[in-house]
């Protein structure tokens, strides 16, 4: 019988990166059936910010045991780019929310819901989602099959 970690190191990195983040992704089913469809207000922002960071969290702990920081997309230029997109996202929805009739009471916005927004916006979630998915999946893919296969790869499980 042959032990774990000759098995283990039959599977190509990324390979084994992406079925890390399959298994990393099983907590995902509950919470789709149960807990988004039954949660509101300060509790969805809590489950959406524990869900981001876990997310975060698991493609460091996956990606880092194979890569850099660099090779994951984790640098300088990317975060400026990251920042002036949150930036943009949270301006624009601020626009939408100032200038359309809802038929509700008017928005209480502040700078401190807005600067609040662009942190959940910008550190959660443009942050989590690149280094999910152009960060770990691309690489993974790109390690295991080739460039094409990480740009299709990646954008598919983006789309799922």
């Amino acid at each position: 019988m042959k032990d774990r970690s000759t098995i283990k190191s039959k599977l190509p990195p990324g390979l084994s990166a992406l079925l890390e983040v399959g298994v990393m992704f099983l907590p995902a089913i509950p919470a789709y059936l149960w807990l988004w469809p039954n949660v509101e207000g300060i509790s969805a922002w809590i489950a959406n910010s524990l869900s981001d960071l876990y997310a975060i969290t698991g493609s460091l702990v996956i990606g880092l045991r194979r890569w850099s920081l660099d090779e994951l997309g984790v640098n300088c230029k990317g975060l400026w780019l990251g920042l002036a997109c949150g930036l943009a996202i949270v301006f624009g929805r601020s626009l939408v929310i100032l200038s359309v009739d809802w038929n509700l009471p008017s928005p209480q916005l502040s700078l401190l819901r807005l600067v609040g927004e662009f942190v959940f916006d910008f550190a959660l979630v443009g942050i989590g989602q690149e280094l999910l998915f152009r960060g770990l999946i691309y690489r993974a893919f790109k390690d295991w099959r080739s460039t094409r296969w990480a740009i299709w790869g990646s954008s598919v499980c983006f789309g799922l």
